[in-house]
């Protein structure tokens, strides 16, 4: 038995996981990646963690030449078919930006497998451990992270298969969110049908100011991003949700994160202008404020609509989003 400990989490997801001979096959190409690397994964005590989203595996590996001493893990992902370009964007991106991101030992793009090797320790983690969770624990990582979307190639990555959801073209898709927020509880919906009338606007409005879209992870909080490393660099990964939309939606999910940790009005708006400090020179200070707000606001209504378009019909997971454009905020 490979796998000493297998978590499914509090829900029963629908996944290939219960299926050996998928389970056998994976096992399979990850020996052979490994080979490739001249690696030999331990012959037990491999975890696998399944969700609706992913199912992963941590792999103990030792070097071919000898299995003394601690075992080196290495981390396998299978992604469901709506976000199994994953695999694709995490190699491209580890070949063209290896600074911002991990370099995959391997990926099978036609199953949407990738096989990473072992970041270190998380952001969350880290700032744990140094009994700290405050704002200025996480400046470094949005500015990092604002010169990682300046480099990518958006175009590039929606090649590959990351949804392009940009502000021009959201209005169109006003009756898919509209399906997709009747999937929510019924307080939710509630909020929701609300203020999508003034979502055309909010779109309308972001656009003309002619920032061209960038890739946007669309999860972006501490548990997704590695320390900085040898080279003092973060790397950002978990690339199931991204999307090609305007580059400050990515801030919802940061500044909720930063929120949950006690960070007041103050501490929010000085991680902002931290982020924000990358377009300084094309736009005033004030102007990039708006944006980041009204950027916000649309990638509240986006979530639930990437939500759906990974799990049809089911809201569980989606719940919350429709709150962010309720709540009198200053993004």
């Amino acid at each position: 038995m490979l796998f000493s400990e297998v978590d499914r989490g509090a829900l029963a997801p629908i996944t290939p996981w219960e299926n050996l001979a998928w389970r056998a096959e994976t096992e399979s190409w990850i020996r052979a990646a490994l080979a490739e690397h001249g690696r030999t994964p331990a012959a037990e005590g491999w975890r696998a963690r399944v969700r609706r989203w992913s199912v992963l595996y941590e792999v103990p590996t030792f070097s071919r030449e000898s299995t003394a001493g601690a075992a080196e893990p290495v981390w396998f992902k299978a992604n469901p078919e709506a976000s199994r370009f994953e695999a694709a964007v995490s190699w491209y991106l580890g070949r063209e930006h290896p600074e911002h991101v991990l370099t995959p030992l391997a990926v099978d793009t036609e199953h949407g497998w990738t096989l990473l090797p072992d970041g270190g320790p998380v952001v969350r983690a880290a700032l744990a451990a140094r009994g700290s969770t405050t704002v200025a624990g996480y400046v470094p990582v949005v500015q990092q992270y604002a010169e990682f979307q300046r480099a990518v190639s958006a175009e590039r990555v929606v090649e590959l298969g990351v949804p392009q959801i940009g502000v021009k073209t959201l209005p169109e898709t006003l009756e898919q969110i509209e399906a997709a927020g009747r999937a929510l509880p019924p307080e939710e919906r509630h909020l929701l049908d609300a203020r999508l009338p003034d979502f055309a606007s909010w779109c309308h409005e972001l656009a003309a100011a002619g920032m061209p879209d960038a890739v946007d992870h669309a999860d972006l909080h501490d548990g997704q991003i590695f320390a900085p490393g040898h080279d003092g660099h973060h790397r950002f990964f978990d690339w199931g949700d991204a999307a090609v939309t305007h580059p400050f939606s990515s801030m919802l999910v940061t500044t909720r994160v930063v929120r949950r940790t006690g960070a007041d009005a103050k501490d929010v708006a000085r991680l902002h202008d931290a982020y924000l400090e990358a377009w300084t020179g094309e736009y005033d200070r004030p102007a990039l404020r708006e944006m980041l707000a009204l950027a916000c606001r649309i990638e509240a209504v986006a979530r639930i609509l990437v939500w759906n378009r990974l799990f049809p019909g089911n809201a569980s997971g989606s719940s919350g989003w429709a709150g962010e454009l309720t709540e009198a905020r200053d993004f």
